[in-house]
């Protein structure tokens, strides 16, 4: 996932293609948090249906493996083909098993919301299947006690998400949801944040923040300009040179690789 990664309620399957357009085919169909308990079985039953007769194949957010309503997911998702699956409330990378199992062929994004999640997610990002870490940053407030949003708290778990990430060998992290709907600049100064610490996207709870957070993961034309003249120069093939005053080494090399992935 790339960019910006948008969650739609399952139980309202009206705004299925909608969403699937407006997130250019980055959606996740939630089964979870958007869906009260009453309406879970009906979610099911639309997501299933859309996933079989659209022809796309969506992420799905099931509900936590311990709760009561996972052997309700599976039975459910059984034998469709999907984009991926979101675990919300990963602890260990054992917990994974039990999903890996029933879907060895689908990418597994275990959501990282509590401080034992965070304390273990080198291993979780290790376990079969892990595409990429994501990160609940609303629910490891909760956790700790602490009100949302502390910026040492957010610092500390993006840190330690990009650095497993890294460590595990997978693809950098997706970041929290910004939980404000009527402003997507806020959604887009927090992107842009997520983004210099080395998260390749950021999740989105409504249409209107796509474009914004997609905006702020695409490096600016001043960075664009510095990675081409330093490969350009790295690839004359003259030694030891200098761009704009800094010497060009292998990392310097590869950050300028790593801005123009960014771009596409």
């Amino acid at each position: 996932m790339r960019g910006a990664v948008l969650f739609t309620p399952g139980d309202r399957p009206e705004r299925f293609d909608k969403g699937w357009a407006a997130s250019r085919g980055r959606l996740i169909l939630d089964l979870e948090d958007a869906v009260a308990p009453e309406r879970k079985a009906a979610a099911r039953a639309a997501v299933a249906a859309w996933a079989r007769g659209s022809g796309r194949r969506p992420l799905v957010r099931v509900n936590a493996i311990a709760s009561p309503f996972f052997a309700e997911d599976r039975a459910a998702l059984a034998g469709l083909a999907l984009g991926g699956m979101v675990i919300p409330k990963v602890e260990h990378a054992n917990d994974l098993d039990t999903v890996h199992a029933n879907w060895p062929a689908v990418d597994l994004f275990p959501l990282i919301e509590t401080p034992r999640g965070l304390e273990e997610a080198v291993a979780i990002g290790c376990a079969p299947g892990v595409r990429q870490l994501l990160l609940g940053a609303l629910d490891l407030h909760a956790d700790c006690g602490i009100a949302f949003p502390h910026p040492a708290l957010v610092a500390h778990a993006r840190l330690r998400l990009v650095l497993a990430s890294r460590t595990s060998g997978i693809a950098a992290p997706v970041d929290s949801p910004h939980p404000s709907v009527a402003e997507p600049a806020a959604a887009a100064d927090d992107a842009r944040a997520a983004a210099a610490l080395g998260f390749a996207a950021k999740l989105c709870i409504h249409p209107g923040q796509v474009d914004a957070v997609d905006e702020a993961f695409r490096p600016s034309p001043e960075e664009l300009a510095w990675a081409r003249e330093v490969l350009d120069a790295a690839g004359a093939g003259t030694g030891a040179v200098q761009v704009r005053g800094r010497m060009v080494d292998a990392p310097v090399i590869a950050s300028a690789r790593a801005i123009l992935e960014r771009a596409g």
